[in-house]
């Protein structure tokens, strides 16, 4: 088993055999089914990083509660 870090900074584990499939530039990783949304006791840059790996774009959001607003959005439509 190797471990891996994406270009996101993701951290996984995966076969030997397939790890150079995963360094190979542009590999985007898909985010696991077990990672949660964000609330208000995630740190912002802990929620900057749920939104990277679930393709949510956080636009002009800056604040805690405006990231949440839209994470909150982006999982209801």
């Amino acid at each position: 088993m190797v471990n891996i870090t994406d270009h996101r900074g993701n951290q996984f584990t995966v076969p030997d055999e397939v790890a150079d499939d995963y360094r190979a530039p542009g590999i985007a990783v898909p985010a696991p089914a077990d990672d949660p949304a964000p609330d208000e006791h995630t740190h912002n840059g802990d929620i900057r990083a749920w939104a990277d790996r679930h393709d949510v774009d956080l636009g002009d959001a800056t604040t805690k509660a405006d990231m949440l607003d839209v994470i909150r959005a982006s999982l209801d439509g």
